[in-house]
């Protein structure tokens, strides 16, 4: 009997892709869900050598919780654009084999982890800190993917970051960028003309 991949996710054209490399290029076979009754179901009663979530399916915080809780030893692979992780870095790296690959990432990079390529390891432990300057946020920063707040610009004292059409504003791209950026280190305002301007505490 095969090995079995859990992928949960809800855009078609990431988890193909990477069904498609697992089952050609890997001894596991994937197995897609989205439905959060149905995975815990099947969680019960099956088991994964690995759990692959995308985080901007809505249901993965609370799924990773649950999972985690039942079973630290369980390997997840958190694909995120944010840096804002829903696990505390210090309990994780001494208590769960949990590891998060910021996007973009292609699916040949999440297979170099299920391979065991890559040392189970994350590679962003505590990244969320570390990003303290407006230089490095604004190298972080990736907007290529968003539909209206595609523009950003480095000034001398802080990120603008605008819309391709006017004044036009996505609030799921917004909230976005502001989970990208610590309050311990920079504070976002929205301005009257909806850019977003990003200022060093």
């Amino acid at each position: 009997m095969s090995k079995k991949i859990l992928i949960v996710d809800t855009s078609e054209n990431c988890t193909e892709l990477l069904k498609l490399l697992l089952e050609n290029f890997s001894k596991y076979t994937p197995e897609i869900q989205s439905d959060y009754n149905t995975i815990i179901s099947k969680y019960k009663n099956d088991k994964y050598e690995f759990i692959i979530f995308d985080h901007s399916c809505k249901i993965s915080n609370n799924l990773i919780e649950h999972i985690l809780s039942n079973n630290p030893t369980q390997k997840c692979i958190l694909l995120s654009d944010s840096i804002n992780c829903p696990v505390d870095c210090d309990t994780c790296k001494d208590s769960f084999k949990f590891i998060r690959l910021l996007k973009p990432i292609d699916a040949k990079s999440v297979l170099q982890y299920i391979e065991a390529k890559n040392q189970f390891a994350c590679p962003n432990t505590n990244v969320f800190d570390s990003i303290d300057t407006l230089e490095k946020l604004f190298m972080f920063l990736n907007v290529e993917n968003n539909t209206y707040l595609t523009k950003k610009e480095l000034l001398k004292d802080k990120i603008l970051i605008s819309s391709s059409f006017g004044r036009s504003l996505r609030i799921d791209e917004m909230d976005k960028i502001e989970d990208n950026i610590s309050k311990k280190y920079f504070k976002m305002n929205v301005l009257a003309n909806n850019n977003i301007e990003i200022r060093k505490l």
